[in-house]
């Protein structure tokens, strides 16, 4: 019966955020949060230089907080109410990642002034993201998604003076991480595979793809800042 009431489509009036919620929904970013805590330790120490040590910080942070915040909206918020709030919160901070990714290479990689540019203009889709997430989830999707993919997809302008600055794994891993994202988003959106829905669905697949897009990031950031 349990397994049943996940093949049923919701209502189209229940928001998203109080569908149920399979077995193992939010355990990978809860392991990458706790994941993120000693190796972003050792990211930092790694990083020559202080604006290098900068950099580091500012990406483990985003990182850390954009897991520890999926997890615990998708792990312990359990009333309507903080499952709502939880949401908004959980959708905001994956524009704090995709900024908080762009400070090592804007910084470290783009040259001068340009990398000043590109990351100001990055931090301000940021914020004008979480402003439309803090609307509702649910009232500007169109416009709030179109942000993820206007920050995401900003690095294909940046891509020339990348690959010139950066060697040949560095540029592979931001781009495997790229590719990983934009598997995961299209299983999101289409809903399949939903191979166990009261287990292990659609949305773990989606943060399966999340945690190993992170890990190249990770490593890429890792080869910028060392």
């Amino acid at each position: 019966m349990t397994a049943e009431l996940f093949r049923i489509a919701p209502r189209h009036d229940t928001p998203s955020c109080l569908w149920p919620r399979p077995k193992y929904r939010g355990v990978l970013h809860a392991a990458g949060a706790l994941a993120v805590l000693p190796l972003g330790a050792l990211l930092v120490e790694a990083a020559a230089g202080t604006t290098a040590r900068v950099a580091a910080a500012v990406y483990v942070v985003a990182q850390l907080v954009v897991f520890a915040t999926s997890a615990a909206y998708h792990r312990v918020a359990k009333s309507p109410t903080a499952r709502r709030r939880m949401q908004l919160a959980d959708h905001s901070m994956i524009y704090l990642l995709i900024a908080g990714t762009w400070v090592p290479i804007c910084t470290l990689v783009l040259p001068g002034s340009s990398g000043r540019v590109f990351l100001a203009g990055v931090l301000v889709a940021a914020a004008v993201g979480i402003a439309l997430k803090s609307f509702g989830v649910h009232r500007f999707p169109r416009s709030s998604n179109a942000v993820y993919g206007v920050m995401g997809g900003a690095g294909l302008l940046a891509l020339p003076a990348i690959v010139t600055s950066i060697d040949v794994p560095t540029v592979a891993l931001l781009a495997l991480g790229g590719v990983a994202y934009v598997v995961g988003a299209l299983v999101l959106l289409f809903k399949r595979p939903d191979p166990l829905p009261s287990i292990f669905g659609y949305h773990e697949i989606w943060h399966a793809c999340t945690v190993a897009a992170a890990a190249c990031h990770f490593a890429m950031v890792w080869l910028i800042v060392s």
